[in-house]
């Protein structure tokens, strides 16, 4: 390896996903019936509503398998009419294979209530010096560590370029 890039605030990157993700609240209702059983009111009336919050966009889905399968595909439940159809388009992207003459079930339906993640912005710095190894960079964050023969330098949107 000759080259690594070291992107700003990669010490805390994992605290910076969570506090600027989006923000989820999901309920799921179990179900186990034939699709064809179903009206489209049942199926809207079954998703569950977790409580929502200001600014929050609805979303519901629904874990749908073959009849007899150990294993479910999570599809959009809107637009309900085309729900069996997308279910099977969705079977031959994963697995290679659909069966539209085969019954499908509804596992479960899925009820979300999503808000926007805020914007993250990075502060971003000029240019530094180059820096020799052996050399410990202090980051915000985190500590840099340039090895002897290496260099780094500060690129311009706030990381690092580490170079042998």
């Amino acid at each position: 390896m000759r080259r690594v890039i070291v992107p700003a605030a990669s010490g805390v990157f994992s605290a910076l996903g969570i506090a600027a993700g989006e923000r989820r609240r999901d309920e799921v209702r179990s179900v186990m019936r034939p699709l064809g059983a179903l009206t489209r009111r049942d199926l809207r009336g079954l998703v569950p509503k977790p409580p929502s919050e200001r600014g929050a966009r609805r979303h519901a889905s629904a874990d749908l398998r073959y009849v007899g399968q150990g294993f479910e595909l999570e599809v959009d439940l809107e637009p309900v009419a085309t729900l069996a159809e997308r279910f099977h388009e969705r079977h031959g992207e994963r697995y290679g294979h659909s069966d539209p003459s085969a019954g499908i079930e509804v596992v479960n339906l899925r009820g979300a209530a999503v808000r926007p993640s805020t914007e993250l912005r990075i502060r971003r710095s000029g240019r530094s010096q180059r820096v020799r190894g052996p050399a410990a960079v202090p980051l915000e964050g985190a500590t840099l560590w340039v090895a002897t023969g290496w260099t780094a330098a500060r690129t311009r949107d706030g990381g690092w370029r580490v170079e042998r």
